[in-house]
């Protein structure tokens, strides 16, 4: 059977459009395995997340693309960020000074009030303190390695949100959330 050269060259085009976009997203063949490799502790909850919530999301998951950590970084950050502030950007002091999707300190030492309500800094932060205060975050429970940074009264709430923060990620990275 003769294959046409127009055959042919749509055959490569798709192919190498095939090739570019899994180029352009290092996380494009993600597992699921890939985002929970530790398993999840405790009863899980989920939301309904609004527009916003998915970009401040997808905003964590870019940052931590950048910084070319593993999906689980951004994992632990969207399940922190859920437990923080429901992925709301908090632009007014909630407890004493806390801010943004984190609820990070300006007095402690994570930015100025204007950078902490940045979502892409406020990630970026929270992200650059689990590399360094849980450098073993891939091998420990979610909440253990969000408390290693977060320093919370109430360490294990952060498990609550594993499984809803993996289906966002997966989501995100596999072009399935809402834009």
């Amino acid at each position: 059977m003769k294959i046409s050269a127009k055959a042919t060259a749509s055959a490569s085009a798709s192919a190498s459009a095939k090739a570019s976009a899994t180029s352009s997203n290092p996380y494009a063949s993600v597992t699921w395995g890939a985002l929970e490799p530790v398993a999840e502790y405790g009863t899980q909850n989920t939301f309904t997340p609004s527009t916003d919530q998915w970009e401040n999301a997808r905003t964590i998951v870019e940052v931590a693309e950048k910084r070319g950590m593993p999906l689980y970084a951004a994992v632990v950050a969207v399940a922190t960020a859920i437990q923080e502030s429901q992925l709301i950007n908090l632009t007014s002091a909630t407890n004493a000074d806390s801010l943004g999707l984190f609820q990070q300190r300006p007095s402690q030492g994570w930015g100025t009030a204007s950078e902490l309500t940045t979502p892409s800094y406020a990630a970026n932060a929270f992200l650059a303190a689990l590399e360094a205060d849980a450098p073993d975050y891939q091998s420990i429970y979610l909440w253990e390695a969000a408390q290693d940074v977060q320093r919370s009264g109430y360490p294990t709430a952060y498990a609550q949100w594993q499984k809803q923060a993996t289906t966002m990620v997966y989501d995100i990275v596999n072009g399935e959330a809402p834009s």
